[in-house]
């Protein structure tokens, strides 16, 4: 049997309506659901819809069965999330819908396979943020309210005081290329199998 990962106390703030620790979910794993969402063609109101429903889902599970999480939250939400929205966009395309059962996930988190991918998922994460931070301000900035607050180019200029829209979007070119630099020559980017 597996050991019990040391997230579990999040779970046990869920259960217990831990007002401090339920605060800290969202704020550490809260802006990552944001990025994906609004890179997979959503918005920061989408964003913030699926994580709640995210967390209402994991709490409705530890609710009806004893639960034991055996890998990082982040990764055990990031699956969650992950197949919400997608669920949710094949619907909105009249696609055939995923079918969605959140029992796969617990049967996953068990898995060597699942915790390896969530170990993965953490490292890269890891790495985005590192390189991340030694970008200039005004990347991070350029960056952060194209990609996490979800802002169009004419507003990331009236925020920032950049001179054009053309400027935006050169200096964003220009960012996300340092940011691509760096990570590919982070030491464990190879390590990683790190998809740009």
């Amino acid at each position: 049997m597996k050991p019990t990962h040391a997230d579990q106390k999040y779970i046990e703030a869920l259960l217990n309506n831990d007002v401090v620790l339920i605060k800290e979910i969202y704020q550490n794993w809260g802006p990552e659901a944001r990025r994906f969402v609004i890179k997979n063609s959503g918005n920061p109101e989408d964003a913030k819809d699926i994580f709640q429903e995210t967390i209402a889902a994991v709490l409705l599970k530890v609710r009806k069965e004893k639960f034991r999480l055996t890998v990082p939250l982040g990764g055990y939400l990031y699956f969650i999330y992950r197949a919400k929205w997608f669920n949710k966009l094949s619907k909105n395309k009249k696609e055939p819908v995923i079918i969605e059962d959140i029992s796969r996930y617990t049967n996953e988190a068990t898995d060597d396979r699942f915790a390896n991918e969530t170990n993965l998922l953490q490292l890269r994460s890891t790495i985005y943020k590192a390189c991340f931070d030694e970008l200039a301000a005004l990347c991070k900035n350029i960056l952060t309210a194209k990609y996490e607050e979800g802002l169009k180019a004419i507003e990331i200029m009236k925020l920032l005081g950049l001179p054009s829209v053309g400027a935006v979007n050169k200096k964003m070119f220009d960012c996300r290329a340092n940011l691509y630099k760096l990570i590919i020559q982070h030491p464990s980017f190879k390590d990683l199998n790190f998809k740009i």
